[in-house]
């Protein structure tokens, strides 16, 4: 099992439930310049480096990045792990 921080825990907590989909995230709180659409299909916010920990653990796949979010392949559930 790979340890993952309490950030990493908690935003797969979210994506778990999206295993084997594309998602969309947001990486900051401030979505004021973010299209309304891109917030509202997004499915969890969390930080890029939380991100980048994910990727390289296996969890998930960074498909873009954009100013304020990303795009994800979601690979495997927190639950997996367990």
């Amino acid at each position: 099992m790979t340890k993952l921080s309490p950030n990493q825990i908690e935003t797969m907590k979210t994506l778990s439930n999206h295993v084997g989909e594309e998602v969309w995230v947001l990486t900051s709180q401030a979505t004021a310049n973010v299209p309304s659409s891109f917030v509202r299909k997004a499915v969890t916010t969390t930080k890029k480096p939380t991100l980048a920990g994910l990727e390289k653990k296996g969890y998930i796949k960074i498909v873009s990045t954009y100013w304020k979010g990303a795009t994800i392949k979601i690979l495997k559930g927190y639950d997996d792990d367990i």
